[in-house]
């Protein structure tokens, strides 16, 4: 999940600010037809919606099964990488075609965004089976951080120019890297049933 992030954080502005040459994607209705400041509203528009996320999932923390939560919150990943291809490729054509498919990517967001809230609070949970060691289990958080980022912005990078198939490679590297998430988190479930 957190290579997800580096992805994107490293990969988005190239891909959707105008600049260059972007007739090899002209088709494609989210790669370079963005100016700098457009491209800000639309991450601020997803932070909220985010932000709204984390509220709902802490609503249901003391509730759910933390791997639920989890699996949920990855299968929120591939909602969002469905309904940003339709919108992308134009699915619906017509001047309003693509709008069905915003609440579509809305929902997408609040599940995603149980993920990071969810795998803290699991993160916890070991630390107070480990009181000695509570500092470095939630230390390791920054670390996985970190190195998912890393993992995000150079292969997903790599995996975007071999592709070389415009905003779509971020969304089959967005999708590539949350089947893996998905399983980690099955392997999670059935081994020490979380």
């Amino acid at each position: 999940v957190n290579a997800v992030v580096g992805l994107w954080f490293a990969h988005l502005p190239p891909i959707m600010v105008r600049g260059g040459d972007h007739s090899a994607f002209g088709n494609q209705l989210l790669y370079g037809h963005f100016a700098a400041g457009q491209l800000g509203f639309v991450q601020g528009a997803f932070g909220v919606f985010f932000m709204a996320g984390i509220y709902i999932w802490s609503l249901f923390y003391a509730r759910l099964r933390r791997t639920d939560m989890m699996l949920t919150s990855v299968a929120g990943m591939f909602v969002v990488c469905a309904a940003l291809a339709g919108i992308n490729n134009n699915v619906m054509p017509g001047p309003w075609g693509q709008w069905p498919l915003v609440p579509v990517l809305a929902i997408g967001v609040l599940l995603e965004s149980g993920f990071t809230p969810v795998a803290l609070a699991y993160l916890a949970d070991i630390s107070e089976t480990r009181v000695e060691h509570r500092g470095a289990v939630m230390g390791l958080y920054s670390v996985f951080l970190g190195i998912g980022q890393l993992i995000g912005a150079a292969g997903g990078g790599v995996l975007i120019r071999v592709l070389h198939i415009g905003f779509n490679g971020l969304l089959v590297a967005t999708f590539l890297f949350a089947v893996f998430a998905w399983i980690v988190v099955l392997r999670l479930r059935v081994k020490h049933g979380v």
